[in-house]
């Protein structure tokens, strides 16, 4: 019987290529046929461990799928490639592999967190990405939206053990709204009452309904938004309606939060209502004047702090930052 015998060999090994020469000449003939295969490394994908690769659940194994586009040479090898979470591995199909001759390049990127529907294929090293929200309300239906770095022209011996590491950052920008009630010489004493009822965004706000649309250069990493529409309806982000009253305390309390597609606002206004013991009231906040907010930003947190006195007595932003750098526990949004 025919045996056939395969060893994967480095073809540029020419001491492996006499040894098996020397193992075919002492088998017999007819009975052993040996079969060069040149060894080859596959092309692996990974996302990085680092912070910014979180997603709204803070933990990169929340991540289960990605897709990943590719140049060789300037001609596409990935093209809206998904790449899942395996038991113990990342994986995709079919497997493509890595050429190490001298002078070839590579470029990579990719996104997460979005539809492959969303996605188009790679059109002139473009990538747009689709029917982004503009306004989601912090929940387990969230759509989250992540974009990596891109590697631009790189030669095989930048990727460690032939694996492309992503680290991802978001696209959208995370609002937090909180609020707590304080002392005033105006009247408001500790055991007064009160509570948030309606928080709205007015003036000069993207299409409410908006989807927005995002595009990515591949081959320099340049990133642009394309803005939906001219300026639309006020924005509810609060009411009794969505989810009752917040009765505040002397320490901040969690009103709402929100992901929004980034965009730029001029004389817009938070209003808020809320009562001072069973009285309603309501207040009016310039973002531009007040809290010098010009807009908002991707991939950065902004946690507005409303601070209600026998008037709104303060508003201010607590803190504005990357957002995926701290814990997000009091909102997480399972939607990877």
């Amino acid at each position: 019987m025919k045996r056939i015998l395969l060893i994967h060999l480095d073809t540029s090994s020419i001491e492996a290529v006499i040894a098996v020469l020397l193992m075919a000449s002492v088998c017999s003939c007819g009975q052993t046929e040996v079969s060069l295969v040149p060894q080859q490394t596959a092309i692996g994908f990974a996302p990085s461990d680092a912070a910014s690769s979180r997603g709204v659940v803070t933990d990169v194994t929340a991540l289960k799928e990605f897709y990943v586009y590719g140049l060789k040479n300037s001609n596409t090898l990935f093209n809206k490639q998904q790449v899942a979470k395996g038991s113990d591995a990342w994986t995709y199909s079919p497997i493509k592999y890595w050429d190490t001759a001298s002078g070839v390049t590579y470029t990579f990127g990719a996104v997460a967190g979005v539809t492959a529907g969303q996605l188009s294929t790679l059109s002139a090293s473009t990538i747009t990405v689709s029917n982004i929200p503009q306004w989601q309300e912090v929940n387990d239906d969230a759509q989250d939206f992540l974009v990596s770095n891109v590697y631009s022209n790189q030669p095989l011996s930048v990727f460690s053990g032939g694996t492309v590491h992503f680290n991802f950052t978001h696209q959208l920008a995370y609002l937090q709204v909180k609020a707590q009630k304080v002392s005033t010489s105006g009247g408001t004493t500790d055991t007064d009452k009160y509570a948030i009822t309606g928080i709205t965004l007015k003036k000069n706000l993207p299409t409410t309904d908006a989807k927005r649309t995002f595009t990515l250069q591949l081959t320099d990493g340049a990133m642009a938004w394309c803005e939906a529409g001219t300026a639309g309806a006020d924005k509810e982000l609060f009411s009794i309606g969505s989810g009752g009253s917040k009765t505040l305390d002397s320490t901040p309390t969690d009103i709402t939060s929100w992901l929004i597609a980034p965009f730029t606002c001029t004389d817009t206004e938070m209003q808020v209502t809320y009562t001072q013991n069973g009285k309603p009231k309501t207040s009016t906040i310039s973002l531009n004047d007040k809290l010098q907010l010009s807009g908002f930003e991707g991939n950065h947190k902004y946690v507005i702090t409303l601070k209600v006195g026998a008037t709104l007595v303060n508003a201010e932003v607590l803190e504005i930052q990357g957002w995926t750098q701290e814990n997000e526990v009091d909102d997480p949004v399972y939607n990877w």
